[in-house]
């Protein structure tokens, strides 16, 4: 787990138990960026099958499609960054009796 400390004795064990939940952190996030990349890769099929079918003209802008994605991590890091943020400044037995 990974914890602060008020020690400065410390610091290199916080900073080594904060190291060691990277890695499972980042594998945690590959399921995330995979179904972000098949949903806009699906998106563009659908697009394109569409604008066949209808005889519509379509453009698909390459910006547009950065940007969606962009604005959809930044959503799903903030709502995942902000409780977790706040959670960690509360006292870990007055948040256990207060369950």
């Amino acid at each position: 787990m990974c914890y602060a400390t008020k020690d400065p004795a410390d610091m290199s064990q916080e900073h080594r138990s904060c190291l060691d939940e990277l890695g499972p952190g980042v594998v945690g996030c590959a399921p995330g960026i995979v179904g972000g990349l098949a949903g806009t890769a699906l998106g563009i099929v659908a697009s394109k099958v569409l604008s066949a079918l209808a005889g519509w003209p379509t453009l698909i802008s390459p910006t547009a499609v950065i940007g969606g994605f962009a604005f959809a991590a930044a959503v799903g890091l903030f709502f995942g960054w902000y409780p977790a943020r706040k959670a960690s400044m509360l006292d870990p037995i007055e948040a256990l009796l207060s369950e």
